[in-house]
């Protein structure tokens, strides 16, 4: 391979990319290879296997020229502002996000207050691409000694009021948000007629709300808990 442009083929002979897998419509693969496939009309869905938050940053600010990502899936180890703004802005068509995320965590618990450093901030994040509809994030933890894994208490105090009012505000396109976690699940997805849904499930414990208005201050609260648990 010489840089993005052409491939070897065969003896010392030498085509243009673009000439191979023309019609991919798919790629799984390693944010380092991506540049050579990424030119496609056709290709609108990526799924980039575990990488370094910084590696995948260096490997998408170099790209070059238009592409037409509608759907990306990215495996991280920890994630931030930072690397979410790089995504939104190298894929300016992106429409779906699924990001997942597995941490390694000691002691410390210092890579559980980033997580909640980052949902923090997601409600005032307003650079998602026009026409942003997707978003999910799965965010696990394991024990680095046990290799279990662990728990995030803090998630349950998070105020996802806010959160889901920041992100309707900044997108106004998008139409659903889950958040998955261990023991943990959030969602929220807008219905037709201004009418949006919230669900929160905590163990055994769910919590559903729903909304005539349009943010989730709005919201009437039916609490649902299985007896039989």
């Amino acid at each position: 391979m010489y840089g993005w442009g052409e491939v070897q083929d065969g003896a010392g002979e030498s085509v243009e990319a673009s000439a191979v897998l023309p019609v991919l419509r798919e790629y799984t693969g390693s944010a380092e290879t991506l540049g050579f496939f990424l030119a496609r009309s056709t290709l609108t869905h990526l799924i980039i296997p575990y990488c370094k938050e910084h590696e995948f940053t260096m490997s998408v600010q170099v790209l070059r020229g238009p592409n037409y990502v509608t759907s990306l899936e990215v495996y991280f180890d920890i994630v931030d502002m930072t690397t979410l703004e790089t995504i939104c802005t190298a894929f300016p068509k992106l429409s779906s996000l699924c990001i997942r995320v597995r941490t390694k965590v000691g002691q410390d618990e210092e890579f559980l207050s980033r997580s909640i450093t980052f949902f923090t901030e997601l409600g005032g994040f307003a650079k998602f691409p026009t026409g942003f509809k997707r978003l999910a994030i799965s965010w696990k933890f394991e024990d680095n000694e046990t290799g279990e894994e662990a728990e995030c208490d803090e998630w349950e105090e998070l105020d996802y009021t806010d959160l889901c009012d920041g992100l309707e505000a900044n997108c106004p396109t998008l139409t659903t948000f889950w958040l998955d976690g261990f023991s943990f699940l959030f969602h929220w997805h807008k219905l037709p007629d201004d009418l949006e849904e919230y669900a929160i499930l905590v163990d055994d414990h769910s919590e559903y709300l729903s909304s005539s208005g349009s943010t989730p201050s709005d919201a009437t609260h039916r609490r649902i808990t299985d007896e039989t648990q």
